[in-house]
């Protein structure tokens, strides 16, 4: 406990899923954190849950496509807190579809938000920390960055090109004492992959494939969250964590 104290962090997509565990795992590792999603209510439930348990946080709306609102938002939490240390780009769209069927506005939509907003945000964020003389980036990836899918096409280019993006920020940001990683989620039961994991059938085609034999939890995700962002991750740069029960390991 406390290997985050006294930080803020700023986490996105926190409203659900593996990004509010991240931000209850920050929170209880002594963490200040500032809990954004698309949706309001469910970033405030996160925020309420954290203060609920002791914790510190505060909430709000945002899109990452929209960089005006990320400007305001960034702006009030050095306001408000003085710092902003540590930055968990969660926030990422996905629909499935066949690679012929891919359209303008999909590909738009999820390039948009997953690539040209994670870069943006990130952007803002680091001039912050350039200030202040360091930080820490955490991108959440995907499995999908090192392994093929059908009707994953669009997405899994956009989680390639988070792993790039983590490789060059961490050559450039280094000088500034910027740490860049990503953790790369395989199977991970939440309502993305809940259809999947309902079905008995494709639930045991999946699991055959992992060798622990199970799917990973989000707590499980936010403990690679927590090292990287914490002091016991500070010669560590450039890489990306794989949460996958052994998946990739084939």
């Amino acid at each position: 406990m406390g290997r985050l104290k006294g930080l803020v962090a700023l986490l996105t997509g926190a409203g659900r899923g593996i990004g509010r565990s991240i931000a209850m795992a920050f929170a209880r590792e002594g963490a200040r954190v500032v809990v954004t999603d698309l949706e309001l209510e469910v970033a405030r439930q996160v925020a309420g849950e954290i203060r609920a348990q002791g914790g510190v946080a505060v909430c709000f709306e945002m899109d990452i496509r929209d960089q005006a609102r990320v400007g305001e938002v960034v702006s009030g939490i050095v306001k408000e807190f003085g710092r902003l240390d540590v930055l968990v780009n969660n926030a990422g769209v996905v629909r499935s579809s066949d690679f012929v069927d891919i359209d303008g506005d999909l590909f738009d939509w999820v390039v948009g938000t997953n690539i040209r907003g994670t870069l943006f945000t990130t952007q803002r964020v680091v001039k912050e920390m350039m200030k202040r003389g360091g930080g820490r980036i955490v991108n959440i990836s995907s499995i999908l960055e090192e392994v093929g899918t059908p009707r994953q096409v669009h997405y899994a280019m956009t989680k390639g090109g988070i792993r790039s993006l983590t490789r060059c920020m961490a050559v450039e940001l280094a000088p500034y004492n910027i740490l860049v990683n990503a953790i790369a989620p395989g199977i991970i039961d939440t309502r993305i992959n809940k259809r999947l994991l309902a079905d008995p059938k494709r639930r045991e085609e999946t699991m055959n494939r992992i060798p622990l034999r199970r799917p990973g939890s989000p707590d499980e995700v936010a403990g690679a969250a927590v090292f990287l962002a914490s002091s016991e991750a500070s010669y560590i740069t450039g890489l990306t964590i794989f949460v996958d029960g052994g998946l990739t390991a084939y």
